[in-house]
């Protein structure tokens, strides 16, 4: 639920601009329109005319060409004009005045309209919930707001204006989970529980500064003797081992065969320490060093990645181990983060790092906001045909993920290199096509290498025969679509007859679908984005927000395994959803040994439609899912790719369309639209434009640059409001761009134009999208339904 309600963008919107920007546009016309009927009828009583007379009606005309007959020329023409002349003069003139008066009026309206901007946005900056986002966003930014809106300085300089004018119309018009101005809010369906009891807001480390923090209270309270583990993908290969090493620098590593390490295995029991491990083998102490420098073998952390309270259980074990300052110091982290007290943690993580004589990047708390109890009032349960549509929607969807013919082409890679029947470890597997990724000439390099291009590989040109199979194939399919949408909306049994024909089914079994509701008859929902399902993300919503975890969570099946760890992110902390946990190098699981699976015992062979799968020791079907919130393209590599192939979860993000006019898989050129897509009353894909530097609306003139976008925006449709998102070459160099990020733009608001414009003139492309549904439309919040659709096994 958007943190600011509707009325924020309300305050924002002038409807008195509205009405003169159209009254304008229209008069605009009628002049040009009234313009070239006084011109021809000029032309021909020039004709009929010579000397004084002709030239007297040359610079009427003239007058009328240019849009300014002076006074005196049109008093010495009007009685040489027949009457057809005379009457096309007469509307000509009068629709210039008209026009101008309007002109004059607007200009009126916008300045009025700025001041009243100004003014609600400064009552906002007194909005609590605003007031947190701002803090979380931009400290700097937060504290000139506040000395603004509380009367002790004047308005900010017009660059923060508009930024604030920016994050207000984010906080009220753009959902998005977990983020800093939004309201996360537990339901069921057909549920009604008791009254909410309000807000609970929340707040984090950032996960480097966990990780960081973690590591230097192991080294300090663990000493050197921490207890042991062989590292979970630790597989045996042709002369040697082969593991993935953990942390920041993510790796495979071989280590030779030797027999010293062959004895260390064995040796090694549960709950060894590194000393304890020391004194069973005769390498000894050094080889065990040696081990855990490498990662063959890792220390094991005390307190578990998913521990709802980490610092307060790691100042209970500094209490242990007699450093009672430092354990009250990580007491008042815990109870500065548990206060939400974004100041206070920064403060407390300043001093424990201090004690430990760590170096930290800047402590970074993030904060969201969760409903504390069960709402009041629950939508009933999706009727059979919205569950028809989506459940539809969500088998087409998925062929239109990047990650799957990145399976394919891990499918043909794994084929080649050990042979139609592999029957090969997890470990071996990833690093065969983590080395893959890296060959620009293999189609795993190609589709998700650091190469590939955003808007997908050229997949017709692959070597291999899947790959190029789904390359001609997923073409025809968009052609399809978009023939079928072109008529009208699509039904289910239009796209179940195109799913059925297609050679290539998509493993997805479960997704998330992120929808907004749209006031009406025909159009009944809007997908705004779509990631996979089995829970995601709510496993986290219960750790922080207190809820048991089977309340959100319906059972999973049993080839559900979420893959462990925090992974680098805050953002993956979450309560056990899954029925069994993979264990990941580095991970530290609290769960019962019986449901850690260890890479190590994971083999892959080929499975249905050519894709590689997964199985246990016990020949069990292993599917792993990324259950945490953070973005797959933000995992460890190892992770990341492990997901990317066999993992069944897709993403759909609002950035990319997934139907062009230009089907995907083939060349990569920009489309200039994107054509709504709706299915039954589900709209799967908005109407949006791509427009470069050379085709943007407008002028240097503000003024004639607001006229020219608004023209623009009712040539196409899309009316005053609108998603903008602008961003240049260098935007995609690496990271995550916030060029990404729609921006909600009102025309009518003097605030959130100039910024648009702001944005415009730094930008060589821009996608403007239908605002849809209307964010000023309704009461309340905009609001954002996580709708989980799958099928059980």
């Amino acid at each position: 639920m958007a943190g600011l309600s509707r009325s924020a963008l309300g305050g924002l919107h002038h409807a008195r601009v509205d009405h003169l920007l159209s009254e304008e546009a229209r008069s605009v016309r009628e002049l040009a329109e009234s313009a070239e009927r006084a011109d021809a009828a000029l032309f021909q009583d020039i004709s009929a005319r010579t000397g004084e007379e002709r030239a007297a009606l040359v610079a009427a005309r003239r007058g009328v060409r240019q849009g300014d007959a002076s006074r005196r020329a049109a008093q010495q023409a009007l009685p040489l004009m027949s009457e057809d002349a005379a009457t096309a003069f007469g509307t000509w003139a009068a629709a210039r005045e008209h026009a101008r008066a309007l002109a004059a009026e607007l200009d009126e309206a916008l300045a009025a309209a700025e001041r009243e901007d100004v003014e609600h946005l400064r009552a906002l900056c007194l909005d609590p919930r605003f007031a947190t986002g701002l803090r979380a966003t931009s400290p700097e930014l937060a504290a000139t707001a506040h000395r603004w809106a509380t009367g002790q300085t004047g308005a900010p300089q017009r660059k923060r204006l508009l930024r604030l004018a920016r994050m207000a119309a984010r906080a009220a018009a753009k959902t998005s989970p977990f983020s800093s101005w939004m309201v996360t809010v537990p339901a069921r369906w057909g549920h009604r529980g008791g009254e909410a009891a309000g807000e609970r807001l929340l707040a984090e480390l950032d996960g480097s500064v966990i990780q960081l923090l973690t590591g230097a209270l192991h080294a300090a309270l663990a000493g050197s003797d921490p207890e042991v583990r062989v590292n979970p993908s630790l597989v045996p290969v042709e002369g040697g081992w082969l593991f993935i090493r953990g942390g920041p620098r993510e790796q495979a590593v071989r280590a030779a065969a030797h027999p010293a390490i062959e004895a260390l295995l064995r040796a090694l029991a549960p709950g060894d320490t590194a000393s304890g491990l020391a004194a069973k083998v005769p390498a000894g102490a050094a080889l065990v060093t040696k081990c855990l420098t490498a990662g063959l073998i890792e220390p094991c952390c005390p307190v578990a990645d998913h521990d709802p309270r980490p610092w307060a259980a790691w100042a209970a074990i500094a209490g242990t181990r007699g450093e009672a300052d430092l354990a009250a110091e990580l007491a008042a982290l815990d109870a500065a983060l548990a206060a939400a007290d974004a100041s206070a943690a920064t403060d407390a993580v300043a001093r424990v790092a201090h004690r430990l004589g760590a170096r930290l990047p800047a402590a970074e708390v993030h904060e969201m906001s969760v409903a504390a109890d069960w709402p009041g009032d629950l939508p009933d349960r999706p009727d059979p045909a919205t569950l028809d549509e989506l459940d539809c929607a969500r088998r087409l969807l998925a062929l239109t993920d990047v990650k799957f013919p990145a399976k394919l082409a891990a499918a043909e890679h794994l084929a080649g290199r050990f042979g139609a029947d592999y029957d090969i470890p997890l470990t071996v597997a990833l690093d065969s096509l983590a080395r893959a990724r890296l060959d620009a000439g293999d189609d795993v390099g190609r589709i998700i290498g650091p190469a590939a291009p955003p808007w997908g590989a050229d997949l017709a040109h692959c070597s291999g025969a899947l790959v190029r199979e789904f390359g001609t194939a997923l073409p025809r399919l968009t052609e399809d679509v978009l023939a079928l949408a072109a008529k009208g909306p699509l039904t289910v049994d239009d796209v179940r007859r195109l799913l059925d024909a297609f050679p290539f089914a998509h493993p997805n079994r479960s997704a998330t679908f992120y929808l907004q509701e749209v006031p009406g008859a025909a159009v009944r929902r809007v997908v705004n984005v779509v990631h996979g399902g089995h829970g995601r993300g709510r496993g986290r919503l219960a750790a922080r927000a207190g809820i048991p975890a089977q309340d959100l969570v319906p059972a999973a099946d049993e080839d559900i395994v979420e893959i462990g760890g925090l992974l680098g992110s805050a953002l993956n902390a979450r309560a056990a959803t899954a029925p069994r946990e993979l264990q990941y190098p580095g991970a530290t699981s609290d769960r019962p040994r019986e449901q850690r699976l260890p890479m190590a015992a994971v083999r892959v062979v080929p499975g249905a439609h050519g894709l590689p799968a997964l199985r246990d020791e016990d020949g069990r079907p292993v599917r792993p899912v990324h259950l945490g919130m953070a973005a797959d393209l933000t995992l460890p590599p190892f992770a990341r790719l492990l997901e990317q192939v066999f993992g069944s979860a897709y993403l759909i993000h609002p950035s990319i369309a997934a139907f062009t006019p230009q089907a995907p898989g083939r060349a990569a050129t920009l489309q200039p639209a994107t054509p709504r897509i709706t299915l039954g009353a589900t709209v799967l894909q908005r109407t949006r434009r791509l427009l470069r530097r050379e085709e943007f609306p407008g002028e240097r003139d503000p003024r004639g640059s607001l006229r020219a976008w608004h023209q623009w925006l009712a040539a196409h449709g899309m009316g005053s409001r609108f998603f903008l998102r602008a961003w240049s070459s260098a935007d995609h160099g690496g990271g995550q761009s916030k060029a990404r990020k729609p921006v909600f733009v009102d025309l009518t608001s003097p605030l959130l134009f100039a910024d648009a414009q702001k944005m415009l003139r730094q930008a060589e492309f821009a996608i403007v999208e239908e605002s849809l549904p209307d964010p000023l439309a309704g009461p309340g919040h905009v609001t954002e339904y996580a709708v989980e659709v799958g099928v059980r096994r």
